[in-house]
């Protein structure tokens, strides 16, 4: 009785913001390269845009010699244990950022580096290691609510009404709309399954890509 009450009134399938929204609001509102915050708030969005990944996986990449590789025109982070993924036998793989073409405000490579640049400067002596540093208050590194209060942040200032979680949707729908294969998409979003991207995860795009995603969404991010 309940199976045929469902049938006859079907919940609606609910949608996903369009990924190409948010870039285009990111063209046109650039940070201001000198301010932690602003940078803060940039960098964060890249990573989840090029990688599709969680927030929670930004509390994992950390600056020292043994978790971060700069390769001149790329960047590797190896991020540390604890990813929601992670188990004995399956762990994160590395995260290398490419450099792309054109358009500067998505070269994560050049502001990965300026953000350490000014991270630096308030770090100090302080030994935190964490790429997201708090931008005010303490000197500590940026837990996962705080990198969701940036993103979330930036969303409702591009009139995108969403929760931060909800990144790893809309890349991981964008991509596989455009035309990237579900073994691709899968693996960048660090999906364990292909039944849990569609249950959980795959939603139709308000506003369907008509034309190759930006270089950020579909070319930046490779697993090293």
């Amino acid at each position: 009785m309940l199976k045929a009450l469902g049938s006859a009134r079907p919940e609606a399938q609910r949608q996903i913001w369009p990924v190409r929204s948010l870039l285009s609001w990111m063209r046109q509102h650039p940070p201001d390269d000198s301010s932690l915050f602003d940078v803060s708030h940039h960098v964060t969005l890249l990573l989840l845009l090029a990688s599709g990944r969680r927030v929670h996986d930004l509390t994992l990449l950390q600056t020292d010699p043994e978790h971060l590789q700069d390769l001149g025109d790329h960047l590797v982070f190896w991020p540390v244990f604890t990813s929601k993924t992670d188990s004995a036998t399956r762990l994160q793989s590395g995260r290398r950022h490419n450099a792309p073409p054109a358009d500067p405000t998505f070269d994560v490579v050049a502001w990965i580096r300026r953000l350490l640049h000014l991270s630096r400067k308030r770090v100090g002596r302080v030994a935190v290691r964490s790429l997201c540093v708090n931008t005010r208050g303490r000197v500590a590194p940026a837990s996962r609510s705080v990198i969701a209060g940036w993103v979330r942040t930036t969303l409702t200032a591009a009139g995108i009404d969403a929760s931060a979680g909800s990144v790893h949707s809309a890349v991981g729908s964008s991509r596989l709309l455009a035309g990237h294969t579900l073994d691709s998409v899968l693996q960048r979003g660090k999906w364990t399954g292909c039944a849990t991207f569609f249950r959980h995860y795959f939603r139709p795009i308000d506003a369907r890509p008509s034309s190759p995603l930006p270089a950020v969404v579909s070319q930046s991010f490779q697993a090293a």
